[in-house]
Order: structure tokens, then C-alpha cells, then sequence
């Protein structure tokens, strides 16, 4: 190439020939054959974001050896946030770096703003959630309604069932929690007060039983057995009978439908009339002087 140099450097495969002459003007022709190897080519697959305390595998390619700045020499490496590197060298000794950062994403946060609270039908129960604007909410029971500023209610959760929340943040990092059902079961109902207790005569039209009741969300229902039995009136605070006996009055719940445990009994009493019998009486009169 005409260079006059002991050394030169030589960027293309070929032959290079090199003349080499003494002091005294000998001189020695000699040839070198230049091969080229194919580079190497670093490579690292992988997540470049995870989630707080989470981990993610690297693998690196493009050779047969490697070696990591965190000095394992496995292809692949399990990691949490930081900055990796790798030296890749190929069969022909070729080298190659490349690196790649690993951000830690924070998990979302979350606060409960209401407890978990019985409908008032007692069949299911509902809470309320408070997260960051951009975070989403998921549950696997019930229905979940977006109320805005980042508030979330889950609504409609069958009574008796736990509900798993789940929220993920944009970056899809996320957080579940477990919230177990509230009791709601019926709450124990006083029996209604009895009107008192009724007689008559035979034969007398048949009177009202009653009940005291003032609560308009009491409802009473009227049966011929202190439990079970047929249901006679419902909805009613008095109740008249086809016949003397004993009745039953049970206090139920307008909307929850939760009866009172026990039963009130009321008698009804026809007493016989008495029988009146008319005997004749001779009466003698006697006239005196």
C-alpha cells in the first residue's frame, strides 16, 4: 500500500506483501493473507421497565460467550432496577458491548373512603375505594362504578361473598386486596305486641285481632301455627277471623323481608250462652171472709 512504516494497519481482507531490507541492502519479499471475520453483534432482550420489587430476565445474544458487568456469564440473568451490560464475543473472538437500563415503576396506592356496608335489602353490600386520577379498578364481584377524582365504588357485591380489588397504574404495575364480607345477616325482630286476647259470645259476629305497630316499615302477617303454617292476611295489622281459635302475628321487614323469630298468639274465645228454661207455676188463690 506503500506504506514505509514497521506497522500498518489494515481495515480489508486480502494480501498484503511487505518488503523488508538490511543495512547491507538485502532485502525478503514476504506475504500475510488478511481474513475478515464477521463482527459481533450485541444484543439484550428484555423488559426495560418492572414493578416495584418485581424482576425480569435478560438474555443477551449475537455470540457464544458472555460476560456482564454484574460478572455472571450465562446468556440470560434475572435482575431488578439498575443498568446492565454485556461483552459478546463470537466463535472468531469478535467482541461486541450493548447495555440496557431497568426502571423500577411504584405500585399505585389506594384507601378505603367507606366500609363495606349491607344494602338495605341485606342481599349484598357495597364500599368505596380512593386511588390516584389514571389508575384503574377492577373486582371480582359486584359491579365497579367510577364516581371521578379518582374514587371507585364497587357496588352490588352478593351478601356473603369476599371481593378481590385490584388497581393498576398506567404503567400497568398493580396492587389487590381481599375484603371480606360483612354479616349481613337479619337482625334479630321483636315479635309483635298483642292487641290482647278476645271473647265473645256464640254466635256474635266474629271481632278484629290486632296488634300495636307503628312502625311503617313493619309489616304483619297473620298464620294459624306459632311456626310455619298457612298464611291467612299479610301486610296487616288487624286481622279477622272465620272462626274462634288462636292466631299468630309475625313482624316482617318491608325491605329486607326479615321476620321476627317468634310468633304472637292471639286467642279468640266464643263462650256458650247460657239456656234459660221457663217452668209453669200453679198458683191457688184463697179468698178469705
Amino acid at each position: 500500500n506503500g506504506a514505509n512504516t514497521q506497522s500498518i494497519n489494515v481495515s480489508q481482507a486480502g494480501n498484503v506483501v511487505v518488503t523488508v531490507t538490511n543495512a547491507n541492502g538485502c532485502t525478503d519479499i514476504e506475504q500475510v493473507a488478511v481474513q475478515q471475520f464477521e463482527a459481533a453483534v450485541a444484543v439484550i432482550t428484555g423488559e426495560e421497565a418492572i414493578c416495584q420489587d418485581e424482576q425480569t430476565t435478560l438474555t443477551a445474544s449475537g455470540g457464544s460467550t458472555f460476560l456482564w458487568n454484574n460478572s455472571e456469564t450465562t446468556p440470560s440473568i434475572t435482575v431488578g432496577a439498575g443498568t446492565y451490560s454485556v461483552v459478546v464475543t463470537n466463535a472468531n473472538g469478535c467482541s461486541a458491548t450493548t447495555t440496557k437500563i431497568v426502571v423500577e415503576n411504584e405500585l399505585p396506592t389506594f384507601a378505603f373512603t367507606s366500609n363495606a356496608t349491607c344494602n338495605a335489602q341485606l342481599n349484598g353490600y357495597s364500599l368505596t375505594i380512593s386511588t390516584s386520577d389514571g389508575n384503574s379498578v377492577s373486582a371480582s364481584e359486584g359491579t365497579v362504578s367510577p364516581n371521578g377524582n379518582g374514587s371507585f365504588s364497587i357496588l352490588d357485591v352478593p351478601s356473603g361473598k369476599n371481593v378481590t380489588i385490584t388497581v393498576t397504574s398506567a404503567s400497568g404495575c398493580r396492587v389487590s386486596t381481599i375484603v371480606n364480607a360483612p354479616d349481613c345477616a337479619c337482625p334479630s325482630l321483636a315479635a309483635p305486641v298483642s292487641g290482647g286476647n278476645l271473647q265473645i259470645c256464640e254466635g256474635d259476629e266474629l271481632p278484629r285481632l290486632t296488634v300495636q305497630n307503628d312502625d311503617e316499615n313493619l309489616l304483619i302477617d297473620w298464620y294459624n301455627a306459632p311456626t310455619g303454617g298457612s298464611l291467612l292476611a299479610s301486610a296487616s295489622n288487624a286481622f279477622t277471623p272465620n272462626a274462634p281459635g288462636t292466631y299468630y302475628a309475625e313482624a316482617r321487614d318491608a325491605v329486607s323481608g326479615c321476620q321476627s323469630s317468634v310468633r304472637t298468639a292471639i286467642t279468640l274465645t266464643a263462650n256458650v250462652r247460657p239456656k234459660v228454661e221457663v217452668v209453669a207455676v200453679e198458683i191457688l188463690l184463697v179468698q178469705t171472709m
